[in-house]
């Protein structure tokens, strides 16, 4: 996959104040709950350098899979502000966040079309799609929103640029509740990465 850097970026997050910092981080979908102390996320933090020292984080793009508090969102947090720190134009994108946004375009509200929403995400040199898959039970997406997966999903294909998600389903199973061809992209695009649940000491709570 490509990257392409851009220093004028770079010296931006390296030069910033404390109080710029977290506006950056903002500004590319980082929240501040990320930031612990009032610092962006890292690999440093806790939970995510003793995770990456048993397993080391491959090259490319990720597959973060994992259930609710196995840190898989403050990891691509971590990713996001290292990309952006690397020079390169990121952003942390919330798939429910992403569908809504669509959504705005048919009521006009947004001032903007589907394909212009798509292409700002899709031509990022990094971009993390958080919670990708969540907001259904059952075992499958709608036509609408498997169509939007997979124009988001081929538009980075076709760039070669670096791409992660995080989900709670493997890729057996995305292809499944979208379809073969998206898990097919994502097979290419991607390595799975398992974010397992933090070891409970048992001493902890006594």
């Amino acid at each position: 996959m490509k990257w392409n850097a851009k220093i004028g970026q770079q010296n931006q997050w390296e030069h910033a104040s404390p109080v710029e910092l977290l506006q950056l981080c903002e500004n590319i979908g980082v929240g501040r709950r990320f930031c612990q102390k009032d610092r962006p996320p890292s690999y440093e933090d806790t939970g995510l350098r003793e995770r990456i020292a048993k397993q080391p984080l491959p090259k490319g793009g990720l597959l973060l899979i994992g259930p609710v508090g196995s840190h898989k969102t403050h990891m691509a947090a971590a990713r996001t502000v290292d990309a952006a720190r690397r020079g390169f134009s990121a952003y942390l994108l919330s798939w429910p966040d992403f569908c809504l946004r669509i959504r705005e375009t048919y009521a006009g509200s947004s001032g903007r079309s589907e394909r212009q929403v798509v292409e700002r995400y899709a031509q990022l040199d990094y971009l993390c799609v958080d919670d990708f898959g969540i907001g259904r039970e059952d075992s499958s997406e709608s036509e609408a929103t498997i169509r939007l997966a997979y124009q988001l999903i081929n538009h980075r294909y076709q760039r070669e640029v670096i791409t992660d998600l995080t989900c709670n389903w493997t890729l057996a199973e995305l292809g499944i509740r979208f379809d073969q061809r998206i898990a097919r992209r994502l097979e290419e695009m991607t390595t799975p990465y398992v974010m397992l649940l933090p070891e409970v000491s048992e001493d902890a709570g006594h």
